[in-house]
């Protein structure tokens, strides 16, 4: 398994709301709009925590980046 103890096929399909802890939610949805509007450049680095399939919460760090297409936008 993964980090969060089961495979990953566990996430495929998921909606944030089930991989984010609800306390979190509104800091990575912030960060994810900035980034695609291009107020943090391209990449963007947010901490928060996710379910373990034993059922406690770990932190994690993840790294987004926006593609953009050969014209500059988002892709």
């Amino acid at each position: 398994g993964d980090m969060t103890g089961d495979p990953a096929e566990r996430w495929v399909g998921r909606s944030s709301a089930e991989m984010v802890h609800p306390d979190d939610l509104g800091l990575v949805g912030e960060t994810f709009v900035k980034l695609l509007k291009g107020e943090l450049g391209t990449a963007a680095t947010v901490e928060f925590r996710m379910p373990h399939h034993y059922g406690h919460w770990i932190w994690v760090e993840t790294t987004a980046r926006r593609l953009l297409d050969e014209k500059g936008r988002p892709d």
